[in-house]
């Protein structure tokens, strides 16, 4: 990504940013077009790898549904960048740390810069089962969404593999994409008496065999094979496998986490960390059973969360009392 093909217009006032995006994926980049529509001094520090990069394609964002990954992000960075209070740094971030107005970004060559509030939008990793042939087909027919990647394999065989109650609902819902669903139980616990009803009703099959391996050709998966020697013929596989926040600065500046991980934040995209917003898969409200993980749930997170840090430093800046009190620590996590 060079400064040539993004514009990109490096902005100091020697004060340091006003908001510091964490994070370039959709919600950050969301976040970043907002605060430049609205003048605000913004620095956007790239996450790396995207989590959709696999992907064959975006779905369920009206306007570009179908446009692969990359082309999204390009398009979203020039859109980003072209306003000239946002800037791009050059470095990946070290560390995170400070208070409302004098937050300290830390990068990997050194350098740092400050800013008054930090949006946080480093998403989540996956962490794949150990299933050999698994992750050369993830992102493309073995798939963790069924709303993001249901449609392009419904009809075919389908399984999905069961780690929690979730799964047992990916399930469910895959039944009316196709008529030939099979539930992995891959030597876990079987589902509850009244989810194999659930199940049944909907003419989902049961597996409980282990899981030997997966078999495609290409991107396309064919066959799963268990442990006893049998075999199932499959075109789409579905898991929805555990995840860790893939940067620690949520943690590290003491934010609320969810049981699962997730960082806490409110209405608004705030985190119980006075002037620390998070926004994207990386976040969400208690209310949420599960995070939002499609790229226009991250993007309105991002774009929401920006808002909502324009506005209060607005009145921070014109002295003043802020209408709605800032969410306490253990207030977020139900």
């Amino acid at each position: 990504m060079s400064d040539s093909e993004l514009a990109v217009q490096a902005r100091s006032d020697g004060e340091g940013f006003e908001v510091c995006a964490v994070g370039a994926g959709m919600a950050g980049l969301s976040a970043a077009l907002m605060l430049g529509r609205a003048g605000r001094a913004t620095l956007v520090c790239d996450g790396g790898t995207a989590r959709n990069a696999p992907a064959a394609a975006v779905h369920g964002v009206i306007g570009h549904d179908g446009t692969p990954p990359a082309r999204l992000g390009e398009l979203a960075r020039q859109q980003a960048f072209s306003y000239p209070s946002v800037t791009l740094a050059a470095s990946p971030v070290a560390s995170v740390t400070g208070k409302p107005d004098a937050f300290e970004i830390g990068f990997a060559d050194g350098r740092s810069h400050r800013a008054r509030r930090v949006l946080l939008a480093t998403g989540i990793a996956d962490e794949l089962p150990p299933i050999q042939g698994l992750e050369p087909l993830w992102g493309r027919t073995v798939v963790h969404c069924p709303y993001c990647h249901g449609w392009e394999l419904r009809g075919g065989p389908l399984a999905v593999l069961i780690l929690g109650r979730a799964d047992v609902f990916n399930a469910l819902k895959l039944a009316n994409l196709s008529g030939r669903v099979t539930a992995l139980l891959n030597g876990a616990p079987e589902p509850s008496a009244a989810e194999q009803h659930l199940l049944s009703a909907a003419g989902v099959t049961l597996r409980p065999e282990p899981v030997a391996r997966l078999v495609g050709d290409g991107d396309q998966l064919r066959e799963v094979r268990f442990t006893d020697g049998t075999a199932l013929e499959v075109t789409g596989l579905f898991v929805h496998p555990p995840a860790r926040q893939a940067a620690p600065f949520a943690a590290d500046l003491g934010c609320d986490l969810l049981q699962d991980g997730i960082v806490a934040v409110d209405d608004l995209g705030r985190t119980t960390v006075p002037g620390v917003y998070a926004a994207g898969d990386m976040a969400r409200r208690a209310a949420m059973p599960i995070p939002g993980q499609l790229v226009s749930v991250a993007a309105a997170a991002g774009t929401l969360a920006a808002m909502a840090a324009d506005q209060e430093l607005l009145v921070a800046d014109l002295g003043m009392p802020s209408p709605m009190p800032w969410p306490a620590s253990g207030s977020l996590t139900g």
